[in-house]
């Protein structure tokens, strides 16, 4: 439900890097499904072809429900302008310059990228790191204006150094690759669940800071629970047999 509920949330934010990370959640897992569990289940050696298309026809058939969910409800209410802003906000990932047209504001791209080099050269003025939720200071300290991280990897790299930022990078990916190795042995659906609410959150964390955001916390706390409760489940169980 929990993880339902965000969902709901990432499609009505109209976020492009949420919902970028959602799309590539949803082809990731569409061909880790298909390829080990699916074809495991009906004995079936999929050529990879077949497998990929089957992915993208799910997806745009995906998309082309969301498109008309979107149409029906700014038909209903158009105050909302759904389906305008939507499309506004996937053009924009491509043609940065719609952004201004539409809204007159610099576009959000650009800003993106100004953070990000500006990430790097405090990562490399300040090894050791300038603080918890020091980011903003140090960029203002250091001439370059009022921002935040904008990237949950680069923030944590300035805020706690570069061995911080690799424990903290190590904190989210590791549920990926040990979910993955998971998906790969036992071939469950379970496994599978977790697996893409890490690699998702692993993924939305390039676009945003989720450190500090509720769900992240949330949803980490089931991602390990799950880690931890399974691999002692399984080594009881060894050790019963």
């Amino acid at each position: 439900i929990l993880s339902f509920l965000y969902f709901v949330i990432i499609v009505l934010s109209f976020s492009r890097g949420h919902i970028l990370s959602s799309i590539l959640t949803l082809f990731s897992i569409s061909y880790v499904y298909l390829k080990y569990i699916k074809i495991y289940n009906n004995h079936i050696n999929h050529n990879i072809f077949i497998v990929l298309f089957k992915i993208f026809f799910s997806m745009f058939i995906g998309i082309l429900i969301l498109f008309v969910v979107l149409a029906v409800i700014e038909l209903w209410i158009p105050e909302f302008k759904l389906l305008t802003s939507f499309m506004f906000k996937m053009i924009s990932i491509v043609d940065s310059s719609s952004q201004y047209e539409f809204s007159g504001m610099r576009s959000s791209n650009q800003v993106r990228l100004d953070i990000y080099a500006i990430a790097l050269k405090l990562i490399f003025t300040y090894p050791f790191g300038v603080g918890a939720e020091n980011f903003v200071f140090a960029s203002i300290s250091d001439g370059y204006g009022k921002y935040w991280g904008e990237n949950t990897y680069l923030e944590y790299f300035v805020d706690f150094g570069v061995f911080g930022g690799i424990v903290v990078t190590t904190f989210i990916f590791y549920p990926v690759v040990i979910l993955y190795s998971r998906v790969k042995k036992m071939k469950d659906f379970r496994n599978l669940f977790f697996f893409s609410l890490a690699l998702y959150i692993s993924l939305a964390s390039l676009f945003n800071v989720l450190i500090g955001n509720l769900y992240f916390y949330l949803l980490y706390s089931m991602i390990y629970s799950h880690i931890i409760y399974s691999k002692n489940f399984f080594k009881t169980r060894e050790l019963s047999t």
